[in-house]
C-alpha cells in the first residue's frame, strides 16, 4: 500500500491547497488509459488522454471497448476519448509555421464549458527528466517541459497540471500561478518503491505585474498588467512598459523538495 500522501509546501506557507472538483481531465502520455478510465468512469467527467506510442495506445483501446463488459449497468463512456498523437503538436509550430489547433483545443477542453475548462486537470507523468533536456527538439532545443509550462499558461484561471518534475523553471514570471508540492509515498508509482514529489500549479490570474520598483506600470492600474501569454499563446515575459526581462521566479531547475525523512533529519 505504501505511504500516505505528504503536503510540502514551504514551512511558512498555511494555505490550504486547492481542493475544488475535478470538472474535465486530461492525461498526456496515457500509457494503457488506466487513469483516463478511473476518471471518466468513477468521476463521471469528461476524461481525455493523448499517447504517442501505438502499443501502449492500442492497449488503452482494447481496454475502453471492453469496459461496459464489466458492468451489469453499462456506465456513460461518451465523454472518454483517448487519441494516439504527439501532443507538443498543439504547442510548437511544425515546418510551415503550423501547430494543430484541433488537438490544443482537445487538451484544452476548449469545447467544454467555462466551468469544465476552469475545473479542468491536466496530468501528465514526466518523472525523472524524461520531458526535459535529454527530449530537445533538435532543431531548436525545446525540450518537451517548456511546451507544457505554455499549454499550462493557456488554460483558464482555475486549471490545475499535476507533473512528476517541477515545470517553474520555464515559467520567468510566478505571480499567477500558486504551486503545491506533495510527496506521494513508497509505491506510488510501478517504477519505483521510493517515493515521489507531485507538483501542482494552479493559474490564479490571467496577468502578472513588473516586479520592476520604478517601473511605471503600478501606476497606470489594470492598464499595468501583461497577460500571462499573447494573442498567438506564447507565455510573455517581458514588461511591455519598462522592458524589465528579470525573472522573479528563483527556482532553480532541478529543484527537489525534502523528502518525508530529509525533513526529520533537519529537525535533529
Amino acid at each position: 500500500q505504501g505511504d500516505a500522501p505528504l503536503f510540502l509546501n514551504d514551512d511558512n506557507d498555511t494555505t490550504i491547497p486547492d481542493a475544488r472538483q475535478i470538472m474535465a481531465f486530461v492525461d498526456i502520455g496515457h500509457g494503457i488509459g488506466v487513469q483516463v478510465l478511473q476518471a471518466g468512469l468513477v468521476l463521471d467527467i469528461p476524461s481525455r488522454g493523448v499517447e504517442i506510442m501505438p502499443e501502449r495506445h492500442a492497449i488503452a483501446e482494447i481496454l475502453f471497448s471492453g469496459v461496459a463488459e464489466y458492468y451489469s449497468d453499462p456506465p456513460n463512456i461518451s465523454r472518454i476519448d483517448m487519441r494516439r498523437s504527439d501532443f507538443s503538436a498543439a504547442v510548437k509550430p511544425d515546418a510551415e509555421g503550423s501547430r494543430d489547433e484541433e488537438m490544443r483545443r482537445f487538451l484544452l477542453c476548449q469545447d467544454l464549458s467555462e466551468e469544465e475548462q476552469a475545473g479542468l486537470v491536466i496530468f501528465i507523468n514526466n518523472a525523472e527528466d524524461v520531458f526535459g533536456a535529454r527530449s530537445n527538439d533538435s532543431a531548436n532545443q525545446v525540450p518537451l517541459d517548456a511546451h507544457l509550462a505554455e499549454l499550462f499558461g493557456n488554460m483558464k484561471v482555475g486549471g490545475r497540471m499535476l507533473t512528476l518534475t517541477d515545470l517553474t523553471s520555464y515559467l520567468e514570471r510566478d505571480s499567477w500561478y500558486r504551486r503545491d508540492v506533495f510527496e506521494l509515498g513508497t509505491r506510488a508509482v510501478t517504477w519505483s518503491i521510493q517515493s515521489v514529489n507531485c507538483y501542482m500549479l494552479t493559474k490564479t490570474r490571467d496577468y502578472w505585474e513588473c516586479s520592476n520598483p520604478k517601473c511605471q506600470s503600478k501606476a497606470m492600474g489594470d492598464d499595468g498588467r501583461i497577460n500571462v501569454v499573447d494573442g498567438s499563446g506564447k507565455l510573455q515575459t517581458i514588461c511591455f512598459i519598462c522592458g524589465d526581462t528579470t525573472r522573479p521566479n528563483t527556482r532553480k531547475r532541478g529543484r527537489r523538495s525534502p523528502s518525508k525523512s530529509e525533513k526529520a533529519k533537519r529537525k535533529k
